[in-house]
């Protein structure tokens, strides 16, 4: 059983706001955050639970504390969802596949996780008041951003002294201690976004000639790798820690035999209408294509070499197309 403890913070009602997700697993602990400048508490609330979901794979039990009734009443006795469309959408995908219970907490009644989550949400709720280029952080703020189980008292939160703490150049994947933390796609507008990605499988003569003639004895390979690479597409998030689960619209694996060189060129194309691109699901869908060959093949051959992984074109999304061609 996974447990999730997740809270929001908001330091006004629309105003800066943080969230965070404690999700504990046996005996590891991981701690997502993030924080948004203009915001409610309630999708605040709702960002940590996407959060902590995003986090665990499909078919896990999981157990999910929050303080917020608007999100435990509104998942259990059904209340009617009038506003925060968006991100009830992204909720109702996360819980796709997942047996998950809820459990509702008192807040600030010396639950250890759920004082834990309040207090890292109402630092991702400071350090979310930006101006251009910089955070407005109090210096106690700052220091508790280092020791986040330390306690803070209500009182703490409105002797706010305020300077600057730049964050040019910040990479999106890093806290401001260097943590590693799920990027926040909840205010991202959905856009039609594509990823293309390439590998190479390096194989013998005689190996690529029994893949033509349909002559291995698993079965038929480019078949089996076309499957693979489809599912490894759609299984990405269970795969790389930080990655989002989103919905895919379309996976297309192609396989182009080079006898001059003897190999297999692997090109996987995904196509999504979401939030965040679908690189990675690019690049782990050829890899596991290329992979699932070595597997089918091994028995002829181990010295199969998958070679020259690559994203070689993206498009959509804020940060703009790219093409290898034309980047060199």
């Amino acid at each position: 059983m996974i447990l999730i403890y997740t809270d929001g913070s908001c330091l006004s009602n629309p105003g800066p706001g943080g969230w965070a997700a404690i999700i504990l697993d046996g005996e590891s602990k991981m701690i997502l955050k993030g924080g948004e400048k203009n915001t409610t508490n309630n999708r605040m609330e709702m960002m940590a639970v996407i959060s902590g979901l995003e986090s665990v794979a499909n078919n896990d039990d999981v157990t999910i504390y929050s303080d917020s009734k608007y999100v435990i009443d509104s998942i259990t006795l059904g209340w009617k969802r009038k506003a925060n469309l968006d991100l009830w959408e992204l909720l109702d995908q996360q819980l796709i596949g997942k047996n998950v219970e809820w459990e509702w907490v008192k807040g600030h009644s010396g639950d250890k996780y759920n004082d834990e989550a309040d207090h890292i949400a109402f630092l991702e709720a400071n350090a979310s008041k930006l101006t251009k280029g910089s955070y407005k952080i109090d210096p106690r703020v700052e220091y508790l951003m280092n020791k986040p189980d330390i306690e803070i008292d209500d009182s703490d939160r409105n002797s706010i002294d305020t300077r600057d703490i730049s964050v040019e150049g910040k990479m999106s994947h890093l806290d401001d201690q260097g943590k590693a933390t799920m990027v926040n796609v909840g205010s991202k507008e959905k856009t039609i976004r594509k990823a293309e990605a390439k590998c190479n499988v390096i194989l013998g003569d005689e190996i690529l000639g029994l893949i033509k003639d349909n002559q291995i004895k698993k079965g038929d390979v480019f078949s089996v790798a076309n499957i693979a690479g489809i599912m490894a597409a759609k299984k990405a998030s269970s795969l790389i820690p930080l990655c989002h689960t989103i919905l895919i619209d379309k996976v297309e694996i192609n396989f182009d035999i080079d006898e001059n060189n003897n190999q297999v060129e692997i090109t996987s194309i995904v196509e999504t209408s979401e939030r965040t691109g679908v690189e990675i699901e690019a690049l782990v869908a050829a890899s596991v294509a290329g992979v699932t060959i070595y597997d089918m093949c091994k028995s002829v051959d181990k010295k199969i070499r998958i070679d020259n992984l690559r994203l070689v074109k993206k498009t959509g999304g804020k940060s703009g197309d790219f093409d290898i061609e034309k980047t060199g």
